[in-house]
């Protein structure tokens, strides 16, 4: 009968690598990550309001005192709002740059875009 192991040392060898190869681009997808972002509040497309994600806050806008926005563990959401649906309030909170949630009966858009300039992931600028 051939007895062989179910795992040599090569197999252990090549396994640990794999590990090392996964905590290293962790590592760097978190590093990219890193960049500051924050969330703009647009009505009609004018920017009424900045906000960084930074502190846990419950804000309204002055333009329509009938939506909250809540601002918790650098995530941004409405909060309340007085329209009809509410889907944008289930939207749920937004943390990565370029997510949008949009309350379409106020003509309200939040925006999550990076405090730097980076259009390295833009594939196309269309006019």
């Amino acid at each position: 009968m051939d007895k062989r192991k179910l795992i040599n040392r090569y197999d252990i060898f090549g396994i640990a690598i794999i590990l090392i190869i996964c905590v290293c681009a962790l590592f760097v997808l978190n590093r990219a990550n890193d960049t500051e972002i924050q969330a703009e509040v647009k009505v009609r497309d004018s920017v009424v309001q900045v906000i960084a994600l930074d502190e846990d806050k419950i804000f309204v806008l002055d333009e329509h005192p009938a939506i909250e926005f809540i601002v918790r563990d650098g995530r941004i959401a409405f909060y309340k709002s007085d329209c009809p649906d509410q889907i944008c309030v289930r939207n749920g909170f937004l943390h990565l740059a370029g997510q949008i949630s949009v309350c379409l009966p106020n003509h309200v858009a939040l925006v999550i875009v990076s405090s730097i300039d980076d259009y390295s992931d833009v594939d196309v600028f269309l006019n």
